[in-house]
């Protein structure tokens, strides 16, 4: 669909619906809902948006069939409830569902994520962890729901039919035909064991197999040698092949021998896998284009790099040729410049910007003409690099997201990489479409 069609569709919409947002609530308010204090008695549930992205589409929020009232971007909820299970649905272009049991004394925070829709936007709903929830809650202001605490009993607390319908963002008129159908009253779901579920998949796994090639050089023999490269290949293999990876796993490459890891690697991808390439290293750019670096580059001149370094254009270009339906690419090769210091003006300062392909996700360690550290300081013996050890962690949480993951990793590098008066923001090229998870929801 064309831009300006997109645009008009939704300044329509927007219209139509009154741009009736829910009411930001006080100064004072928002200040005590971000102490995060919770009761001995009940559970604090955030449900917050924190994202720019389709800013304005009003998103409707519900829980247990009541309506909390209509998002914005960087808007949140919090709501004080009873122990007990709750289902929250939210209502863009679709209806996405997201059912939990809370317990008393804890905090639980729900990410409303805006995604591509055919008109407008798309939402979907996330359990996240504590650390991930306030850092979004933080970014956001607090909206007033239209219901009180009170009025929202937990779904198992329940005796008779609950109305589940979902009222539609576009209130009807008396000319207007509804733009939702509401569903008819439907019996209370059971309960569940599994603390959450999520209902909603917009790229259930399937039959496709999960690919992963890592790569990673320590010892270059001409330019200067690296300290982490390879530590960070192996534990990014041993997640990888943890989350169902059939990994490949290759260490101080030199140039032919990188293009043939990359060739086989694409002999393997077929329609419907799940793609994952790692490259830690270095690389340059030169003009539009991005190269990764074999262990035996000699960068005699420019035409010598760029016939014997492996392009990342390539790599991109041999996975959508192959038709994964998901493809990763993680490059951790943003350092110094390996001929810097060899009195050769030979390529700039880190890596570029990518254009990914439709179905394609890029991440860099870092943005363009940025420096990766591999350790914080001196005293620093993490075995791997900052970037990379943060990826470990957010790679190994159960139902978040790649695209969340990745995100992250993005927030935690930039809060490391400050303390010690470091700009590392790690760069994130999303063409992705649906979700895709490193390891699924507990219970699921």
């Amino acid at each position: 669909m064309k831009p300006v069609l997109r645009l008009f569709i939704f300044v329509i919409i927007w219209l139509l619906s009154g741009c009736a947002y829910s009411p930001v609530a006080s100064v004072a308010q928002d200040s005590k809902a971000k102490d995060f204090n919770t009761s001995p008695h009940k559970a604090s549930l955030y449900i917050y948006r924190n994202e720019t992205l389709y800013y304005a589409v009003p998103m409707t929020v519900s829980v247990n069939g009541k309506v909390l009232g209509t998002t914005a971007g960087h808007k949140y909820f919090r709501l004080s409830l009873r122990p007990g299970k709750y289902t929250i649905e939210s209502s863009a272009e679709n209806l996405a569902k997201l059912t939990l049991t809370v317990e008393a004394g804890k905090n639980y925070f729900i990410w409303q994520e805006a995604k591509i829709g055919l008109l407008t936007g798309r939402s979907l709903l996330h359990q996240v962890d504590e650390e991930t929830g306030r850092m979004g809650v933080n970014e956001s202001k607090l909206i007033a729901a239209k219901v009180s605490d009170d009025e929202l009993l937990p779904l198992d607390a329940r005796t008779a039919p609950i109305d589940t319908a979902f009222p539609s963002p576009i209130p009807p008129t008396p000319s207007m035909a509804p733009v939702m159908a509401a569903s008819p009253p439907t019996a209370a779901p059971r309960q569940e064991h599994a603390t959450q579920r999520f209902e909603e998949r917009t790229i259930p796994r399937g039959s496709g197999k999960r690919l992963a090639l890592v790569v990673g050089g320590d010892n270059y023999r001409h330019v200067s040698t690296l300290r982490n490269a390879r530590a960070d290949a192996r534990a990014v293999s041993v997640a990888l092949k943890k989350a169902g990876f059939d990994v490949t796993v290759e260490y101080d490459l030199g140039d032919k021998a990188l293009k043939e890891a990359m060739r086989n690697f694409k002999a393997r991808i077929s329609g419907g896998d799940e793609a994952v390439f790692y490259f830690s290293g270095h690389g340059v750019q030169f003009g539009s284009a991005n190269y990764l670096l074999p262990v035996d580059i000699t960068g005699e001149s420019q035409e010598q790099i760029q016939d014997d370094a492996l392009s990342l254009q390539r790599v991109l270009d041999d996975m959508q040729e192959q038709k994964a339906r998901f493809s990763l690419v993680i490059v951790d090769a943003c350092r110094n410049n390996p001929f810097r210091n060899q009195g050769r003006a030979l390529g700039g300062r880190g890596l570029i910007p990518v254009n990914p392909a439709t179905g394609q996700m890029v991440l860099y360690s870092a943005g363009a003409g940025q420096q990766a550290l591999d350790r914080l300081d001196d005293g620093d013996r993490d075995p791997n690099g900052v970037f990379t050890r943060v990826l470990l962690k957010e790679m190994n949480r159960p139902g978040v997201s790649v695209d969340r993951v990745l995100r992250n990793v993005r927030d935690q590098v930039v809060k490391m990489t400050r303390h010690v008066n470091h700009e590392q923001v790690p760069a994130l090229y999303d063409q992705s479409i649906g979700e895709f998870y490193f390891l699924p929801a507990t219970g699921n």
